[in-house]
């Protein structure tokens, strides 16, 4: 299981993000103030899972006044990097990069307004490749 909380940057919500591998379910919960109860406001159900690997690494970015949730899946026919906007649900799940995305990380760019995917080339190199993300 992988958690992240942010401070929506629209509603002002606390909003925490479960990643739940044994479900195989992303999950939104909120709350109104920090110390008050948290209420499921939206999931993904059925990610995509690997032979021998479930989905992990959860990110969340804060850009353009929506939230991003990334995970991975590092091995079998559905291998990559996803995506899914969050706003008060989530939007589609969207994979951004497939095969295995070795110390793959998202990154939002506000300067140019854009999203780069950021990977090491192969699994012993340091060198880290740059890919544009259109989301």
């Amino acid at each position: 299981m992988d958690v992240r909380a942010v401070i929506h940057p629209v509603s002002g919500k606390l909003t925490v993000f479960i990643l739940d591998i044994s479900r195989l379910a992303l999950s939104a919960w909120e709350s109104d103030a920090l110390h008050s109860d948290l209420k499921m406001v939206d999931q993904i159900t059925n990610l995509p899972d690997g032979k021998t690997e479930s989905p992990e690494h959860l990110l969340v970015l804060d850009a353009r006044n929506i939230l991003y949730t990334e995970f991975f899946l590092r091995d079998g026919p559905k291998a990559g990097s996803y995506v899914a906007t969050f706003d008060q649900e989530f939007g589609s799940l969207q994979q951004i990069f497939v095969g295995d995305p070795i110390g793959s990380e998202l990154t939002y760019l506000p300067a140019v307004d854009k999203f780069a995917d950021y990977r090491y080339k192969s699994k012993n190199s340091k060198a880290l490749v740059r890919c544009w993300v259109n989301l």
